[in-house]
């Protein structure tokens, strides 16, 4: 009898493009749950009267656990699958949601914030080896090149169903939202074929008695790290400052949905063109040129009070930072040692995490003394910054 083992045949092909497409769909449920969360609980907070401070923690809460929990969670992912890990992230989102519905209050999204946030990072470290490891090597990187680009579909329906659910019906109906993005998540698992399993699929390499941290002397590695950790933080730290700046100059959240959405179709529009953009331009050049261009938008959000107008900014700030995110993982891929990429990764993502946590509460509580226009220029300058930072090991590069 024939059978779809045949690589080659066009039932394998159509099997694994089922599964493939399956797996989209179940971590893109949950990553929908995570961007709109994002917007979605300091636009909550801020209508309980909530300080910046307290809106400051709610956003670092989103990295603060997985930063402690990703090398623990990725060793316990290793024993048992990809499918107990995502099935995990899903329940830890219906249980934030419930936990919302009977504990309504500020203090409760900062628990709602650690779980779906938490939840987000093992989603994308289970998607990210369920694909890697569910299709051949000649297509791992398109295939989790299109896993990014499902990312950006669901961070663009996600917050705006759920401001339009908060400012319509209030905020235990939005965070239920979000619960019952986890639910479909979990009925994908269910129903749908997918690349999640629960078979062991190797134990990640020892690494003796070498020391992790020491990568970090690479000096090259260190440089894609921070930067590839700065597009990462754009993720947390735009809504965050999006439903800041909304909320002081008076837009209803159902416009802020549609300013993140904007942003998202941006981030999803670029990295279409991502490929085409390496062939023709150094990565270098591009990092620089996204930066600098990424600083320049977020210093006239301050400046921007109509919604029309924070609309396509936020759509053109997707651009720079949708091409920064994969070209600087590229690098990474690049410079580390063979033998260590994976390390080399593990080190990134804690580096992020770090990142995404401590930066929200500094400009949280900078919110308080200066305002909302003065801590996203502080952003913004960290971000030129970085595009220095490239510009100088360009250059001592090119003299070396």
């Amino acid at each position: 009898m024939r059978t779809i083992d045949n690589e080659q045949s066009p039932l394998f092909e159509q099997a694994k493009s089922s599964r493939l497409a399956g797996t989209f769909l179940v971590s893109g449920f949950i990553m929908a749950a995570l961007g709109s969360s994002r917007l979605l609980i300091p636009l909550i907070a801020l209508s309980l009267g909530a300080s910046s401070l307290l809106i400051g923690v709610a956003a670092a809460l989103f990295t603060a656990a997985p930063m402690l929990l990703s090398v623990p969670f990725g060793r316990w992912m290793d024993r048992t699958g990809t499918l107990p890990a995502v099935m995990l992230s899903a329940t830890m989102i219906v249980l934030a949601a419930l936990l919302y519905g009977v504990m309504p209050s500020h203090y409760s999204l900062l628990a709602v914030a650690g779980l779906i946030g938490t939840a987000g990072v093992f989603t994308h470290m289970a998607a990210t080896r369920a694909v890697g490891l569910g299709v051949e090597h000649t297509e791992r990187a398109k295939s989790l090149g299109y896993l990014v680009l499902s990312y950006s579909l669901f961070n663009f329906f996600g917050p705006v169903l759920t401001t339009h659910a908060f400012e319509h019906y209030g905020a235990t109906l939005a965070i239920g939202v979000l619960g019952l993005f986890a639910v479909l998540s979990i009925v994908g698992i269910r129903k749908l074929p997918h690349f999640y399993t629960r078979e062991r699929q190797g134990a990640a390499n020892a690494s003796g008695s070498r020391k992790t941290y020491d990568l970090l002397g690479i000096g090259d590695l260190r440089l894609w790290i921070v930067i590839s950790s700065v597009f990462t933080a754009n993720q947390t730290l735009f809504p965050f400052i999006l439903s800041m700046h909304a909320a002081q100059i008076g837009l209803p959240a159902s416009q802020a949905g549609w300013m993140l959405g904007a942003f998202a179709f941006g981030t999803l529009t670029s990295r279409f063109f991502t490929p085409l953009l390496i062939k023709r331009v150094s990565p270098n050049t591009i990092l620089i040129l996204a930066l600098i261009a990424a600083a320049g938008v977020y210093a006239v959000i301050p400046l921007a009070h109509h919604t029309t107008s924070l609309i396509t900014l936020s759509g053109v700030l997707g651009l720079p930072l949708g091409v920064g995110a994969p070209v600087s993982l590229a690098l990474i891929y690049e410079v580390a040692p063979a033998s260590r990429v994976n390390e080399a990764l593990g080190i990134s993502m804690s580096v992020n995490n770090l990142l995404q946590t401590v930066f929200p509460m500094i400009i949280g509580v900078a919110a308080i003394g200066l305002g909302v226009a003065s801590m996203v220029w502080v952003w913004a300058l960290i971000i030129m910054a970085s595009a220095v930072w490239i510009m100088i090991g360009s250059i001592r590069d090119g003299e070396s």
